[in-house]
């Protein structure tokens, strides 16, 4: 004869699993339209769903050529382009929008309790239409952010999104600034770290010494510290015993003369034309990154190098990268694009070789 504690024990267990259960088969998506750097902001926010709502996986729909690596390397767990379905139907006027049966879009979300997009606007025509369009085939919680808060305001926008999910979705706790924005956040694979150490040894990189990769390009011209500030700190880490990498993406190929190329290669490696992917390899052999605001700092952060970013103009409160070990540095905007920081070099050098 079974006795009612035990009878209630088993019965507790049985309702804590099919809870459980029900919890992992549920799965979150995150619609993000921007850049690299946009999109690794979002990253603390999945790790924060996924920790708190004990998610089965977070999606994330966004632009392949900047989070296809995510998959394997961070707490994404499957990413989808953003240009596979008929987004713009969304932007309809919400008297005239239509899905019929099976279709695409209703089936694009038909997975997801939580959708979060940076997309759209609140109480928007998208908004109607994408909340209409997910309760086609089942109930599901949709939150639209904005990018950044409608007020000026310092709080970094990885705390915000957290904090604005919080009060929009029933299912989530109040936030108490459980911030997932110090930890690494892009975890690195062993293919990377062999790739890493082709590429650098095919651009003359083969010692064993610590590495430190520069970056001096940003999407934006005015964010870009002058390049001969990294020339500087580029002369002074090797003559400190550091190999010294220097990483020219698209941008800066295209805004910087060949004459000013070809002297940024007498003085250090310059790899070029990598892929995102193979960004990630060489940050994965390095220990330390110094570059503008810009997605690859955002990358390098995400990874845990210590990093140094430079901020001119933009916000640093608001837009400092997120990882374990970022150190900003805020520069008079007069002269930034132009003219020789000493005293600013001097501070990122002594944080790079303390």
């Amino acid at each position: 004869m079974i006795r009612d504690c035990d009878s209630n024990d088993i019965f507790d267990e049985i309702r804590e699993k099919s809870a459980q259960a029900e919890r992992m088969s549920m799965r979150a998506l995150i619609i993000h339209p921007g850049a690299v750097g946009d999109c690794l902001l979002t990253l603390p926010l999945a790790r924060f769903l996924k920790d708190t709502l004990g998610l089965g996986g977070v999606d994330l729909m966004a632009h392949m050529d900047y989070v296809g690596f995510y998959p394997g390397r961070t707490c994404i767990d499957a990413v989808r382009s953003i240009d596979s379905i008929e987004m713009f139907r969304l932007f309809t006027q919400a008297d005239e929008f239509f899905v019929g049966d099976h279709d695409p879009l209703v089936m694009a979300f038909m997975d997801y309790a939580l959708i979060v997009s940076f997309l759209g606007t609140e109480n928007s025509d998208f908004e109607v239409n994408l909340t209409y369009t997910v309760h086609c085939s089942r109930s599901a919680d949709v939150i639209i952010l904005s990018l950044k808060p409608s007020e000026p305001s310092e709080q970094h926008v990885a705390d915000y999104y957290c904090e604005e999910v919080t009060h929009q979705c029933a299912l989530l706790p109040e936030w108490q600034h459980r911030s997932t924005r110090h930890k690494t956040l892009v975890k690195p694979t062993a293919v990377d770290q062999t790739q890493g150490r082709k590429i650098l040894s095919q651009g003359g990189t083969v010692s064993s010494s610590p590495l430190v990769v520069l970056h001096p390009g940003s999407g934006g011209r005015e964010k870009c510290w002058y390049v001969d500030n990294y020339l500087a700190i580029a002369q002074t880490m090797k003559h400190q015993g550091w190999d010294v990498v220097l990483m020219l993406g698209p941008v800066e190929q295209e805004r910087l003369d060949q004459a000013l190329i070809e002297r940024l290669k007498e003085t250090v490696p310059v790899i070029e034309d990598l892929t995102l992917t193979d960004v990630v390899a060489v940050l994965s052999c390095a220990q330390a990154f110094v570059g503008n605001d810009s997605g690859i700092s955002h990358l390098a952060a995400a990874m845990g190098l210590r990093t140094c970013t430079v901020f001119g103009p933009s916000c640093s409160a608001m837009y400092q990268p997120v990882g374990p070990s970022v150190q900003v540095f805020n520069a008079q905007v007069n002269g930034f694009t132009d003219q020789i920081s000493a005293e600013l070099q001097e501070q990122i050098l002594g944080s790079l070789l303390r």
